[in-house]
């Protein structure tokens, strides 16, 4: 992502204004400035962001995103300072991993996976409160998005074919739940918490242009005309390069920031309907790995904030 590259280089060069030896202190300092930053979730209020029915490039109806009235491609944001649940977050992705007993034999059908989870900071008791409330940002978009669909489904081919079969007349309960279960993940096991999930295909179609290689296994797709879709990993070590893609891990239990774009996305897949608020990987910074007690710096993306 070429803007999260400028954001490290532009601020890995600039004074520092804290440093430390502790990792928890600057995941604290990270913690603390985040909902002053530009790109923090808290400066996209719920009542700035609506949605209209749009047009794709075939001239298909499809729902688009709206902030402070004017049409954008999505609300490209920052999650906040928290501990990483579920990943399959490698060079390699999911590969291996079995979902609904299918499991992924090869590259082409992985994913990228992370989760942020509610589980507390080095400094917290309970759960993490700027997660707490992100989940409410997206649960609150989620209610605007259903209540939008459930208005306008008869303008939306995809969805009006699959909602007029069902007998129910009222729809917002089912698109509400169908977008929920997108947004926020639920897992089986009733004893963990739910958690806000990212996930992005690992390789899409380059077209006519010539992949471009991030590693060897880039280039044992060369020929299919695979594209790695690329996300930058920095690490608070090193904030002006990002770590090579064959190195790049996010594990269970680290500490991250992740920005996204998130946007409305609807239609059928494998003849389901499917109708979510959808969170766009662009990068991730890694304050503070599970077992690391190495010195860190702060992120790139929190020094531009604001001080008080």
């Amino acid at each position: 992502d070429k803007m999260a590259v400028a954001a490290a280089r532009k601020f890995a060069g600039a004074p520092l204004r804290m440093m430390s030896t502790s990792t928890s202190s600057v995941v604290k300092k990270a913690y603390d400035l985040y909902p002053q930053n530009k790109e923090s979730f808290k400066q996209f209020p719920v009542d700035s962001i609506s949605f209209k029915v749009g047009q794709n490039a075939k001239n298909e109806k499809e729902p688009k995103i709206l902030f402070q009235e004017k049409p954008v491609y999505g609300i490209r944001h920052l999650s906040p300072v928290a501990v990483a649940g579920f990943c399959a977050f490698s060079e390699k992705g999911n590969l291996g991993r079995k979902i609904v007993n299918v499991q992924i034999k090869e590259l082409k059908d992985a994913h990228l996976e992370v989760g942020l989870s509610l589980s507390p900071l080095d400094f917290q008791e309970g759960k993490n409160e700027a997660m707490v409330e992100y989940m409410a940002w997206i649960a609150a978009l989620t209610e605007k998005y259903a209540e939008h669909l459930a208005e306008h489904y008869q303008e939306y081919p995809t969805l009006a074919n699959k909602l007029n079969k069902n007998k129910s007349s009222d729809v917002l309960p089912i698109l509400r739940a169908t977008i929920l279960k997108n947004a926020i993940k639920t897992p089986a096991k009733t004893q963990y918490d739910p958690y806000v999930g990212f996930r992005t295909k690992l390789y899409k179609s380059s077209g006519k242009k010539e992949p471009k290689i991030y590693c060897a296994l880039d280039e044992d797709l060369k020929d299919a005309k695979l594209q790695r879709t690329h996300v930058p990993v920095y690490s608070i070590d090193n904030p002006e390069e990002e770590i090579p893609v064959s190195k790049a891990q996010v594990n269970y239990g680290d500490v991250i920031i992740v920005q996204t774009t998130l946007r409305p996305s609807l239609g059928l897949i494998a003849g389901q309907l499917f109708a979510s608020l959808r969170q766009e990987l662009r990068s991730i910074v890694l304050l503070q790995a599970k077992s690391s007690t190495a010195t860190h710096k702060l992120s790139p993306f929190v020094m531009d904030a604001p001080t008080a």
